[in-house]
Order: C-alpha cells, then sequence, then structure tokens
C-alpha cells in the first residue's frame, strides 16, 4: 500500500479498514491504491482499481412455453422481462433466491434458448472510491454520493463507534442513512476498541456498467 500521500489525519483511517474491503470484495494481491486522486474534477481520498474477472449481461430474446419451465425459471424470466438485462447480481437480489439457484436456473434457461448473456469485457478493471471522515457526517455523506458516478463501489468511513452513529442517524439524519442505500454506498463504523465494523456493504454501480455496455454497443 503506498503511503507517500498521506496528508490527513483520517487517511489513517484507510490502513484500518482495507483488510475488510479486500476481503468482501475479493480484491487481488495486485491492485493499486492512491490517495487523494484528482479524477473527472474531483479529489477523491482513496482510489483502488485491480483488474477484473468477466461479468455476465442476461438478456430475455424469445417467450416460451410456461408449462415447461419451473417455478424459478418462470421468477427469472419475468425479472428479465422487467429489467430488459441485467447482471447476476441483481437477479439475486430482485427474486430473493440463493445466488446458486440463479445460476442453476439461468443456465437451463440458456440450455433452451430463451435467454442470451454477453461478457461485459470492456470493464478491464474494477475501481472502488473510499471517503474518509472522523466525525462529520454530513459532509462525509455528500462527498462520496457526488462521487458515485466515479466508481464500480463506494465506501463512506467514519470514525464514530457504532452505538453513537445509530443513534445519531435514527434520531437526526435517517435521510443521510436512505442516501447511502439508494445509491449502494457501503459504510464502515468503528466499535469501542477502534476496530473497524462493515455496517453496509457497497453494491455495483449498476447503472454506469449498464450505460457503458449500451454505449460501446
Amino acid at each position: 500500500m503506498e503511503k507517500e500521500n498521506l496528508r490527513f489525519k483520517e487517511d489513517r483511517l484507510f490502513e484500518k479498514v482495507f483488510p475488510i474491503l479486500k476481503r468482501t470484495h475479493r480484491i487481488p494481491k495486485k491492485h493499486k491504491i492512491e490517495f487523494h486522486k484528482r479524477l473527472r474534477g474531483y479529489e477523491i481520498d482513496v482510489y483502488i482499481t485491480w483488474k477484473s474477472s468477466s461479468i455476465n449481461l442476461y438478456k430475455k430474446i424469445k417467450d416460451a412455453d410456461e408449462t415447461n419451465l419451473s417455478p424459478n425459471e418462470k421468477l427469472l424470466l419475468n425479472t428479465l422481462d422487467k429489467y430488459g438485462a441485467t447482471i447476476l447480481r441483481e437477479l439475486v437480489e430482485a427474486t430473493s433466491l440463493p445466488r446458486k439457484t440463479v445460476q442453476q436456473s439461468l443456465r437451463a434457461l440458456f440450455k433452451k434458448g430463451l435467454i442470451e448473456k454477453k461478457p461485459l469485457s470492456f470493464i478491464p478493471v474494477k475501481s472502488m472510491i473510499v471517503e474518509l471522515k472522523e466525525i462529520d457526517m454530513p459532509k462525509l455523506i455528500e462527498q462520496i454520493v457526488k462521487r458515485r458516478h466515479l466508481a464500480l463501489f463506494a465506501y463512506a468511513v467514519i470514525n464514530i463507534p457504532v452505538d453513537k452513529l445509530f443513534t445519531w442517524l435514527i434520531k437526526y439524519h435517517l435521510d443521510l442513512a436512505h442516501k447511502l442505500v439508494n445509491n449502494n454506498i457501503g459504510l464502515i463504523s468503528f466499535d469501542r476498541d477502534n476496530e473497524p465494523v462493515l455496517l453496509l456493504r457497497s453494491d455495483m454501480n449498476t447503472n454506469w456498467i449498464l450505460d457503458t455496455f449500451f454505449k460501446g454497443r
């Protein structure tokens, strides 16, 4: 991890949270970390990139006789009707089915010629932005929301004990929690022993993926 550009006290928070990020998103040993990177007019506290494995985009291509489909296959086709085209993670979340069940059903639908899958090979790397703050939660949320479009994943890190953070959010700023959830932004805080706690996992910025895919067609 490069440290030559650690300029502020909160930069040290990243050293504590990076093991969680690395484990959660399976960031490989070969990755790049840049502190205070300028990107599209914004300064980002921490910008992480690593080589991406392929992501498949699934799309329904024709209707089928529903009598020949399992309940899970029908559910997936209806979901693809709704979304038009999407990735595995979105299908898992939309259907509430186990990941393995969705994968098995997708393979069955593919063999029946009802769906197609296309690798999103135009994404050579995955990216993540991390914004860090000691105590200023409103400012942290403002910054991370404005920068959300710059990466696949995004995390807000705040050096406030978990119990105090939850109390403060619920009593005074539940709207800020909604902003994190609505924008697929992760949240990390710290326990009383100053150990990092993953409170909210960041999901892929699916809109960014799909926009990039269709622009490149």
